[in-house]
């Protein structure tokens, strides 16, 4: 798609103009001809011998992997962004566990929060057995397939948010929502409505 060795700068500069119209529309001779105040043979001509369909080719080649380069680094940034959210979650969560009064909670409510902590330590154990099985494919146990990913499901964590709410812990936070999309959003409003949410990635 550059300049070829014995190129005129004339035949280049049509080349261009037929090589940049691509993505907008689709190229043609006749438009480059009209463009340029010059006839359709003349482009012609110079794309016959300058084989204009192949460098195209070439050039639409160039432009998906140039897109490709830019989707990638987007898809990063958004998963970096996406784990520094869910890190500053789990810290903020973590510092308001630790000002719950178990005194003041519930029965219900100590369940539930026992429930949810043995789900995630499972979940943790398991997700790093599977790790070290990826790593060593030959002593992977199929005699237990109840071994699987345990997820923390979305009213449970709901309802351990709303047992922060009530603990105190979460200071002036007055209600909590979790919504699942293909990411999980937790929603938090204060007493003077208003609201703010974090998003984390799914597993």
């Amino acid at each position: 798609w550059l300049q070829q060795p014995g190129e005129t700068q004339w035949e280049y500069t049509v080349w261009v103009k037929y090589r940049d119209s691509y993505p907008g529309k689709k190229p043609s001779y006749g438009s480059v001809a009209e463009e340029l105040g010059t006839t359709y043979n003349v482009v012609n001509k110079i794309a016959q011998r300058w084989s204009f369909p192949m460098r195209m080719q070439a050039w639409m080649a160039e432009c998906d992997r140039i897109t490709m380069l830019q989707r990638r680094d987007e898809i990063l940034n958004m998963n970096k962004e996406h784990v520094d959210m869910a890190s500053t979650l789990r810290e903020k969560l973590k510092k308001a566990i630790d000002t719950i009064d178990p005194i003041a909670l519930k029965p219900g409510e100590i369940a539930s929060l026992a429930k949810l902590a043995t789900e995630l330590e499972r979940k943790a154990r398991l997700d790093t057995l599977a790790q070290e099985e990826a790593r060593q494919p030959l002593l992977v146990d199929n005699e237990n397939p109840s071994l699987k990913k345990s997820e923390t499901k979305k009213d449970d964590l709901k309802e351990v948010m709303d047992i922060l709410i009530k603990a105190g812990a979460l200071g002036d936070i007055t209600h909590i929502g979790v919504r699942r999309t293909e990411t999980t959003e937790v929603a938090l409003v204060d007493k003077d409505g208003q609201s703010s949410s974090i998003v984390t990635e799914e597993d």
